[in-house]
């Protein structure tokens, strides 16, 4: 446990990751709550730190809500005929360890 909580944490961080950690444990229901309705102001605040970046490659790690929520608001629409949904769907929304590239993003 206390090696998943540090690579979870930061353990000791400045950052108040360890804060979020205990808010979980506590309270897995209303952190998961806060967590669905700050996910909109959260998505966009990852946007406009990506666009100011001067990189070319950006790489972004994260799990599915987020991904999904990021990828929806920057235009990105699932293929329906290479994910077989049967209609286009706003965003990427991954499935587990699923990688996909974008390219050519403004």
């Amino acid at each position: 446990k206390k090696i998943e909580r540090e690579s979870m944490s930061g353990a000791g961080s400045k950052d108040g990751s360890d804060d979020i950690v205990e808010l979980y444990k506590n309270n897995e229901t209303a952190f998961s709550k806060a967590d669905k309705a700050s996910l909109g102001e959260r998505t966009s605040a990852i946007i406009s730190r990506l666009a100011k970046l001067k990189e070319s490659v950006i790489i972004v790690v994260s799990h599915y809500d987020l991904i999904g929520s990021l990828t929806e608001k920057i235009g990105l629409v699932e293929d329906t005929e290479t994910y077989g949904h049967g209609f286009d769907l706003p965003g990427w929304w991954l499935g587990n360890a699923e990688v996909r590239v974008a390219e050519d993003i403004d």
